[in-house]
């Protein structure tokens, strides 16, 4: 077994190269300049990364997509409150170790690959495929990614708990989004009812009668902020995905595969997140054809091979009506 160990710190990575190192594994140490190269050439069946701030859980989605079979161990720094753990595996790690560690839980930590190699991925990929969600980390960990992005804007330490859909009756923020490698729409929500919005209002504004108007500025912002998490997260996955503006909507546009977390402040107030996918399928269209919503699949070429557009472009009426002029009868791969 190939045990590859990531770290910025020189003693560390060769204390643990040393102590991995064995008849049964090969173990090999690099800086995290270097990781990338290093896992396409010696493809590792174990990548162990050290985590010294929760800055470095970044390195771990860019490595883990580079060889899916890799078995992924996060080593986090002592320091590291306890979220991180959560963090670290919605990057892509299948487990998390913490120092100070003990010998004999590394060995066996590193060891775990070969007992569970039989089914990793496959339930998380099955469950997905199901609920029609697309096959994202991102995704999948949704409420992790975007619980430290909503703490920050709140000021204030948040508890994201998915549960049933409730009843109509919040109003809801939406940023739609669309991922045209996975052939899907995707609504990110934030619902409040009357009590939470009041909250809202009370806690960024100081202003406890703060209008309607207002308040909803805040929902699209938060919805804004929970899409933009989820997107950064998508993109070190190598998913394009195309961003819109924010806007109200209703609950009768959700559909029947719609997530809902229940998102509860330390100071016990309570508002929701919904996740929302459904298919969008991908065409060939002429150039001249192409029309103000559509998202570009491929990036868009001129004849001389110049790049005119990158793939996840959603189109507004003018750069359409500039590509009909300039590409007429080209075929241009779209998610409409």
């Amino acid at each position: 077994m190939r045990v590859l160990v990531v770290s910025d710190d020189a003693d560390l990575r060769c204390r643990l190269a040393g102590e991995l190192d064995s008849s049964r594994r090969t173990a090999m140490a690099c800086d995290v300049e270097r990781a990338s190269a290093a896992v396409s050439s010696q493809r590792p069946d174990v990548l162990l990364v050290h985590i010294a701030t929760n800055e470095d859980l970044v390195i771990i989605t860019s490595l883990s997509v580079e060889v899916k079979s890799m078995y992924v161990l996060a080593l986090l720094g002592e320091d590291l409150p306890a979220r991180t753990a959560a963090a670290a595996i919605a990057a892509g790690s299948q487990d998390v170790l913490r120092m100070p560690y003990t010998r004999e839980e590394l060995h066996l930590r590193v060891d775990a690959r070969e007992r569970l190699c039989r089914w990793i991925g496959a339930p998380h990929d099955q469950a997905q495929a199901a609920a029609g969600g697309p096959k994202l980390r991102a995704w999948q960990y949704l409420d992790t990614i975007v619980a430290d992005d909503l703490e920050g804007m709140l000021g204030k330490r948040v508890t994201l708990t998915e549960r049933p859909l409730p009843k109509p009756g919040m109003h809801l923020a939406t940023i739609p989004m669309t991922l045209p490698d996975a052939q899907l729409d995707l609504c990110i929500s934030i619902a409040a009812d009357g009590p939470a919005r009041k909250w809202l209002g009370s806690t960024l504004l100081g202003d406890d009668a703060a209008t309607d108007d207002v308040v909803q500025d805040i929902l699209r912002e938060l919805a804004n902020l929970a899409g933009g998490a989820f997107k950064r997260s998508a993109l070190v996955e190598r998913s394009a995905v195309s961003t819109g503006i924010p806007i109200d909507n209703g609950w009768t546009q959700l559909g029947p595969t719609a997530r809902y977390w229940e998102v509860r402040t330390e100071d016990g107030s309570v508002f929701g997140l919904i996740a929302d996918a459904r298919p969008r399928a991908n065409r060939r269209v002429p150039a001249r054809r192409l029309a103000e919503g559509m998202v570009v699949v491929k990036d868009v070429l001129n004849g001389a091979g110049v790049l005119l557009l990158p793939s996840g472009t959603r189109l507004t009426s003018t750069t359409a009506e500039r590509l009909s002029r300039l590409l007429d009868q080209t075929l241009i791969d779209v998610c409409a």
